[in-house]
């Protein structure tokens, strides 16, 4: 498997995993409430949470408000991680830094989005900001190497 990863570039599957670990509180979300007896309206989607959360105990509204944060972080990450793969492949980064870069980064989603979704307490909190701090700081790294790579040609 490792030498897979040394020899063949996977790196742009990432893109859509990455998609894919940000819808999934979305359609958590809709797990829930349906749970509850909500049917979701797809007319407006954007009153979903206000009408759903009606009926949901406490701790499901607090649940549904991470969940909604979630996915909303998703979005605001993935035009990052997009750019600085893309661009990791045009400047061509070496393979190894390229697949690495992409199963750190989806590593640290992975870790982040469960540690948001089921936060109970600081701790569980402060994995989920260093998890976010994490990839963030990767991303900015590839972007450096790729902007070096193009300004020592």
């Amino acid at each position: 498997m490792l030498s897979l990863l040394n020899s063949n570039n996977y790196s742009l599957l990432a893109l859509p995993l990455a998609w894919i670990i940000g819808f999934l509180p979305h359609a958590s979300k809709i797990v829930i409430w349906s749970s509850y007896g909500y049917k979701y309206n797809n007319v407006q989607p954007r009153q979903n949470t206000l009408k759903a959360n009606q009926n949901l105990p406490p701790h499901k509204q607090l649940q549904i408000q991470r969940l909604e944060a979630l996915h909303q972080n998703a979005h605001e990450t993935f035009p990052l991680f997009a750019t600085s793969l893309i661009l990791a492949n045009i400047a061509n980064l070496h393979v190894v830094t390229r697949n690495h870069f992409a199963i750190f980064f989806i590593a640290t989603r992975i870790i982040f989005s469960l540690a948001y979704a089921f936060q109970q307490s600081p701790r569980s909190a402060a994995l989920r900001t260093v998890a976010w701090f994490a990839g963030i700081a990767a991303n900015f790294y590839i972007l450096i190497k790729s902007a070096n790579a193009f300004v020592y040609v």
